[in-house]
């Protein structure tokens, strides 16, 4: 199984949407990982999304999605056979 890591830093709903929005296939996994500003967006349906628990802190909001550690996003970045930052 390959995994896609999408690291999104700004919050454009438009521009996370065109990207994610590849067929299903089960032969890929794809996460959503919000950071920085893109910690203000919403979680998509089409895949499984966390936040840096770092940002929602720093920036006083409450979580709209799991969150994680900066130490478990840096295992997932090393564990992904494909990393796309927005």
């Amino acid at each position: 199984m390959k995994n896609i890591l999408y690291i999104i830093t700004k919050p454009s709903l438009e521009d996370i949407t065109a990207v994610i929005s590849v067929p299903d296939s089960s032969d890929v996994h794809r996460q959503v990982l919000f950071t920085q500003e893109g910690v203000r967006c919403s979680p998509l349906n089409s895949c499984s999304c966390v936040a840096l628990q770092e940002d929602i802190q720093a920036k006083k909001l409450e979580p709209l999605c799991p969150t994680i550690k900066y130490s478990d996003m840096v295992q997932a970045i090393f564990e992904s056979d494909l990393v796309i930052t927005i």
